[in-house]
């Protein structure tokens, strides 16, 4: 089963730490803006977007934190525990597209062990190489590789990729998560985006 495609970002309360942070369909996690004591006096705290950190399962992870309660945690297992409940006993989280990083709402889903194993095998370097195209329709050739990825035997968008990085930087300017990747895509390849892209937003 591929992944579908998010074009809006939607935000919503992380559970468990409501009115503190807020998880997104694109798979990033907010600090919200609020009044905090420190050294007992009241200080605002702005809202921002927090910077995950890899860690060395090669999942992304952040930490919370709020009136002296911390927590490290999963960015997959905060966005598939806030946007499809809390996870079945027995179960774990699957990415449908087989990239750890890629934490998309949409790409999360829960699973057996099974599943999950069988997914590992078909999300394997040959798989991987057999890629034509992103889900937003971009070609996996040449310039739009990323170079690291593509070392490993990998294809992975560098248009997305690039697009992926500015959401999290909270840099996207009022533009869709698609707009910003064919903006890149055509300034990496010097290309027009073909029908192919158009029928796969569609």
């Amino acid at each position: 089963m591929k992944p579908s495609v998010e074009l809006q970002e939607v935000w919503r309360a992380v559970p468990g730490w409501e009115g503190v942070y807020e998880a997104s369909s694109f798979g990033r996690i907010r600090s919200l803006g609020r009044i905090v004591q420190r050294g007992g006096r009241d200080m605002r705290v702005r809202e921002k977007i927090l910077a995950p950190n890899v860690h060395h399962s090669g999942y992304l992870r952040v930490n919370l934190s709020h009136n002296g309660r911390r927590s490290e945690q999963l960015v997959h297992w905060i966005v598939a525990a806030t946007f499809h409940g809390e996870r079945p006993l027995g179960m774990e989280i699957r990415h449908l597209d087989g990239d750890q990083t890629n934490n998309a709402a949409a790409n999360l889903r829960y699973g057996t062990s099974r599943e999950n194993k069988n997914d590992i095998k078909g999300h394997g370097t040959h798989a991987m190489r057999a890629r034509t195209h992103c889900p937003f329709g971009h070609p996996l050739v040449g310039s739009n590789l990323v170079k690291s990825e593509a070392r490993r035997g990998h294809r992975k968008c560098r248009a997305c990729n690039s697009a992926h990085a500015r959401a999290h930087r909270n840099e996207l300017r009022g533009q869709t998560l698609k707009q910003a990747a064919d903006q890149y895509y055509i300034e990496y390849t010097m290309a027009p985006l073909t029908h192919r892209s158009l029928e796969r937003t569609t």
